[in-house]
C-alpha cells in the first residue's frame, strides 16, 4: 500500500455460538465504550461497520492510511482488549480501497453522531 491509499481493514474476529456470541455483543459494547471513539475519534478513521455473524464478529473498517489503522491498534485497541482480558489479534487482511460511495451522505452522517452502543447507553441512562 502506498502513501496517499485509503485502506479497508475486513475480517473476522473470532466469537462463534450462540452464547459466544451474546458474550461478545456485550464485551465488543464494553470495548467500544472503553475506547470512547464516540467523544475521542481514532485520527484516521472514515468509517467503521460491524456485525455478529455465526462465524463470530465481522468488522469493515476505512482508514485514510495503513500507518493510521496500525496505530489505533497498537496504541488503542489491543491495549483496551488486553485490559479488558481479551487476547491475541483479529484475524484481519489490509487491502486498497477501490471506491467509496454513499447514496445518503445526509444519513450516514446523522447515524455517525453516534456509535450503536453510546446510543443504547445513552437510551438506558
Amino acid at each position: 500500500m502506498r502513501d496517499g491509499e485509503t485502506a479497508i481493514a475486513l475480517g473476522p474476529v473470532g466469537l462463534a455460538g450462540i452464547g459466544l456470541l451474546i458474550l461478545g455483543i456485550l464485551v465488543r459494547s464494553r470495548l467500544v465504550a472503553l475506547l470512547g471513539l464516540d467523544t475521542n475519534p481514532a485520527p484516521g478513521a472514515v468509517l467503521h461497520l460491524a456485525t455478529f455473524t455465526a462465524e463470530g464478529l465481522e468488522v469493515c473498517d476505512v482508514w485514510r492510511t495503513e500507518p493510521a489503522l496500525q496505530s489505533f491498534l497498537e496504541k488503542r485497541l489491543l491495549p483496551a482488549a488486553h485490559s479488558l482480558a481479551l487476547t491475541g489479534k483479529p484475524d484481519m487482511r489490509v487491502i486498497p480501497l477501490h471506491n467509496l460511495y454513499a447514496a445518503d451522505p445526509d444519513t450516514i452522517d446523522r447515524l455517525g453522531l453516534m456509535s450503536v452502543p453510546a446510543a443504547i447507553a445513552s437510551w438506558a441512562g
